[in-house]
């Protein structure tokens, strides 16, 4: 299986990293930096393109240091449309951030299980 990174943007404030291209194998998208207004363009291109050769799409969000409504925003329409292609997506390894955001508007259940979904690595273990 072949692993390949994409390169952070000039900025580093925002980073995604796809750690696999098979449409078969859990591939971790970690998503770094920030999930903000200023990203959401961007990260909605990558969650698109991912949910469209990924399955199932699992987001680790450990290293995404501040989120604000775009980026819950976003986290809605991808699940949203896993959902709608019969995929399965996940939240994995929230940072603080998103589990205060989250919990914050009442979307716990929205996502599932993503406050207590274990990382992939443990889940492969």
């Amino acid at each position: 299986m072949s692993r390949t990174k994409k390169s952070a943007p000039a900025d580093k404030e925002h980073a995604v990293t796809n750690q696999t291209a098979a449409k078969v194998a859990i591939a971790p998208l970690r998503v770094e930096g920030d999930m903000t207004i200023y990203q959401a363009a961007e990260l909605k291109q990558t969650l698109l393109a991912s949910l469209a050769t990924t399955s199932p799409l699992v987001l680790d969000l450990s290293a995404v240091s501040e989120i604000d409504t775009s980026g819950v925003q976003l986290l809605m329409m991808a699940a949203q449309y896993a959902r709608a292609c019969g995929q399965e997506f996940r939240l994995t390894r929230p940072s603080q951030s998103v589990i205060e955001v989250i919990e914050l508007l009442h979307l716990e259940s929205y996502f599932g299980d993503w406050a207590t979904a274990p990382s992939l690595t443990e889940t492969a273990a």
